[in-house]
């Protein structure tokens, strides 16, 4: 095996360590830009929550100096504390190259274009590696079940290596190195353990943050000379295998470089909850947008996977359990409460007509007739005594779905920061690539606090 390591492996660190941005299509620039913006907005709302004081607290006590590494944990975890942001293939990994890449700015001097590229090399690394990791399902008799072992935090730690190594342009050599050690400080797979729980803890499937701050903190010692295991991604006993990866494909990594962009298959989320829950709600509010009224008895069919305690749980008691309810997404839908921080907010989930109406939520898997017909949900609610319907199919799961665009997320935006910083960093997004320097988006939202 060559220094290089693995054929897909090294070819992929290569591809992306090197990317041009003249190399990159323009629509997925574009998506790149939104991209961005979204986690500015779902960034600034995380600080009107209760989460907000603790990644900041944990920050300082962990990093007392401050530093690219203590920003890249704080704009990392922020970004994903609501589940409000971005997916794909269902996991997420934006956070965690938009925050390299806004961390390490002001020391490589980037301008808007080098930040742009950045970001893109990042997620695509991140997305490869999930893909090569592969689903953290098993289909049996026609049903995904999860796997005994999974987790999601691999994939934020490279698209957050990957970012930092593009941004500051680091050699071949040293890029291998930086991707090897940032590899091996990946977070171990917690996911299984994790969905067991009632009460979710607030670093989800995952700390964010902390994978992150892994990614760049790899980065920076390759930089000073300390050298990784440049084998890590071979496919036999490898990350994958000690990742417990059963349906992992290593030659998704290296797979049509340049041609297959992960950034076409992002998704962006209009309410603060898990993206599995989307269905059912869709369904839930064409309903009452054509049948307002007082709301009685709900009723909800999802698949399986989804009907499982900790989205079942109709009593939320954490800020991460209120994400991952349906029944308190229901409630929060079915009052009209502001998408955003108030979804997540304890006051607002104890009130009693909250509290009874979640209690009024059932929650039943999907049954044969429903898979049999497409069915990705099914919702049925009492208003003013009269039952109505609702299904979302499987196909419209794939659809575009708000916010998508740029009028989408510019809105997400303008609602999540409000006031001229929100206006601001929109222009500086929308305006890249560009040769506005990268640090001032930074300078930006460290100092926006939400509206």
């Amino acid at each position: 095996m060559s220094a290089q390591g693995s054929i897909a492996g090294g070819d992929f660190i290569h591809y992306f360590a090197t990317l041009a941005l003249s190399d990159v299509p323009p629509r997925i620039q574009a998506e790149a830009r939104r991209l961005l913006a979204d986690q500015l907005a779902c960034v600034v709302a995380a600080r009107a929550t209760e989460i907000g004081p603790v990644v900041e607290e944990g920050a300082q006590a962990i990093w007392p100096g401050g530093g690219a590494v203590a920003t890249a944990y704080r704009l990392a975890r922020l970004g994903d504390a609501m589940d409000f942001d971005d997916g794909a293939a269902g996991a997420h990994f934006g956070c965690g190259a938009v925050a390299a890449a806004l961390a390490l700015a002001p020391t490589a001097g980037a301008d808007g274009a080098e930040l742009l590229t950045a970001i893109i090399a990042g997620f695509e690394a991140g997305g490869r590696i999930h893909r090569a990791t592969g689903s953290y399902f098993n289909r049996i008799d026609g049903v995904d079940r999860f796997l005994p072992v999974w987790g999601i935090s691999t994939p934020i730690v490279y698209a957050a290596a990957m970012a930092a190594t593009r941004l500051l342009r680091l050699p071949a050599q040293t890029a291998l190195q930086a991707l090897s050690l940032a590899g091996a400080f990946a977070p171990i797979p917690v996911g299984a353990k994790w969905s067991a729980m009632i009460d979710l803890p607030d670093t989800k499937y995952c700390d964010t943050g902390w994978a992150a701050a892994a990614g760049v903190s790899g980065v920076l010692l390759a930089q000073t000379g300390t050298t990784g295991l440049t084998n890590l991604l071979e496919p036999d006993g490898g990350l994958f295998t000690m990742l417990s990866a059963s349906n992992a494909a290593p030659d998704e990594l290296a797979l049509a470089l340049g041609e297959d962009w992960g950034l076409s298959g992002i998704r962006y989320k209009e309410w603060p909850c898990c993206g599995m829950l989307f269905g059912a709600l869709w369904a839930a509010r064409a309903i009452v947008a054509e049948h307002p009224g007082d709301i009685g008895a709900v009723e909800v069919w999802v698949p399986e996977n989804t009907a499982l305690p900790r989205f079942t749980n109709p009593a939320p008691r954490t800020f991460a359990s209120r994400q991952f309810s349906l029944p308190h997404a229901m409630a929060m839908l079915l009052f009209g409460v502001e998408s955003g921080p108030l979804w997540l907010d304890p006051g607002i989930a104890a009130q009693v007509a909250i509290t009874a109406l979640r209690e009024r939520v059932q929650v039943h898997a999907l049954t044969p007739e429903h898979r049999e017909a497409g069915i990705a949900a099914e919702v049925v609610i009492e208003i003013d005594g009269v039952v109505r319907r609702a299904q979302t199919s499987v196909a419209a799961l794939s659809l575009p779905r708000e916010p998508c665009d740029d009028a989408g997320i510019a809105d997400k935006l303008h609602r999540m920061v409000g006031g001229p910083e929100a206006a601001c960093l929109w222009e500086l997004v929308a305006a890249m690539p560009s040769a506005t320097p990268a640090a001032e988006v930074l300078k930006i939202l460290q100092e926006t606090r939400p509206r």
